[in-house]
């Protein structure tokens, strides 16, 4: 454009009396255009943020459930079909809608809980068992799906539908908790094995439980495990599940008992505590008192024969020759050892060895008397 005016300028300059010098027409000409072009603002480009922690306070974790399902995060429980990961979920949801006691003592603030699932009937399933555990329903709400005015015009999907969900969670007082049974079915239109895909959708989603401070409990499912399989890479579709929860869970099967079940940590970023066990009775969850020292990893090693049991036997009379010793100490000792901790449990309930707090801290203590094949051991030969 600038090299147009320059011809218009001159004839301009030239019938000017005196006339203007074509030189000093072009440097006019020339400079306006550039003093122009400094007044346009620049095209943004995009720029990293930093910020000096300095300008960051610190800000302790709030949780839910104190050290296990924490407020603001996103928690992921998983476990084998048919062990009650629902059920569990209900006892949670159950508690926070009249703020009673979770079941290791720890405190829960009353508040509201949405409740979303695929599996199971609001009516003929969910219902009937809050009302088992006596919740106060009208604090529990059932995610119909989204729609416009009352009507329901599509399903939830995390992956479209979570600004709508956001808004619907402003307009809400004390929200505390939001189920979704399972997360897999509800992740859209993502292929759930693909890290880069399962990222795209839970980094949303994890933010809006920091934004609005609310605790996200999604369900998921274990895939079938192996000899070399952790249970970190086993929650179903990507590692991504895990990868982006501040906690993770598993449900399990105590392998010596059908009816009891264990609620285990598979990793916790925010604290370090030991799982618990429940029972489903009556279409209610009984938690048994005391925690798990147990791994899930342990209970995913092949049933153990006689050789390794007898060896592990040996190996725990070793250890409580001296009297009683922490739980803790024995399960580290016996990794380091090589003997399985599943292997390790069955010897100690076949000797009768008794397990409980001491001054907060779990101990075992050596039995009264062995009993080896027919011979009944005193306590005096192994100095008990």
């Amino acid at each position: 454009m600038t090299n147009d005016l320059i011809p218009l300028a001159v004839a301009w300059g030239a019938r000017c009396t005196p006339a203007y010098p074509v030189k000093t027409v072009r440097k006019t000409v020339l400079g306006l255009a550039e003093k122009h072009a400094r007044q346009q603002p620049k095209k943004m480009t995009p720029r990293a943020i930093l910020l000096p922690y300095s300008c960051i306070e610190p800000e302790a974790v709030e949780w839910l459930w104190q050290d296990r399902i924490a407020a603001g995060k996103l928690t992921i429980v998983s476990g084998d079909p048919g062990l009650g990961k629902t059920f569990l979920l209900l006892d949670i949801t159950a508690r926070v809608s009249r703020g009673m006691d979770f079941p290791d003592g720890a405190k829960c603030r009353r508040g509201k809980v949405i409740f979303l699932t695929a599996e199971d009937g609001a009516g003929d399933t969910i219902r009937p068992r809050f009302d088992a555990m006596d919740a106060d329903v009208a604090n529990v709400l059932h995610f119909e799906g989204i729609g416009q005015g009352d009507d329901v015009v599509d399903c939830f999907q995390l992956d479209r539908h979570l600004a709508a969900l956001r808004e619907t969670i402003l307009e809400m007082d004390d929200l505390r908790l939001f189920v979704i049974d399972p997360i897999s079915a509800f992740m859209g239109d993502i292929d759930s094995h693909k890290n880069s895909d399962v990222r795209r959708v839970l980094a949303p989603l994890a933010k809006l439980a920091e934004k609005e401070n609310i605790a996200i409990v999604g369900i998921s499912q274990l895939t079938k495990s192996s000899a070399q399989s952790k249970a970190i890479y086993r929650t179903m579709g990507s590692l991504a599940f895990v990868a982006a929860a501040r906690a993770a869970w598993a449900v399990a099967k105590d392998p010596d008992d059908d009816d009891r079940r264990l609620f285990l940590p598979i990793k916790n970023n925010l604290a370090d505590v030991n799982g618990l066990a429940y029972r489903l009775v009556d279409g209610r969850v009984e938690w048994e008192p005391g925690e798990v020292t147990v791994s899930i990893d342990d209970l995913s090693e092949s049933a153990p024969d006689d050789g390794p049991k007898d060896e592990a036997k040996a190996w725990l009379l070793g250890q409580l020759e001296q009297g009683a010793v922490g739980a803790k100490a024995i399960l580290s000792a016996a990794k380091a050892d090589g003997i399985a901790i599943r292997t390790l449990k069955k010897a100690k309930k076949e000797f009768g060895v008794a397990s409980k707090k001491v001054d907060g801290v779990w101990t075992w203590f050596p039995p009264s008397q062995l009993v080896i094949g027919d011979e009944t051991v005193v306590p005096e030969v192994f100095k008990f």
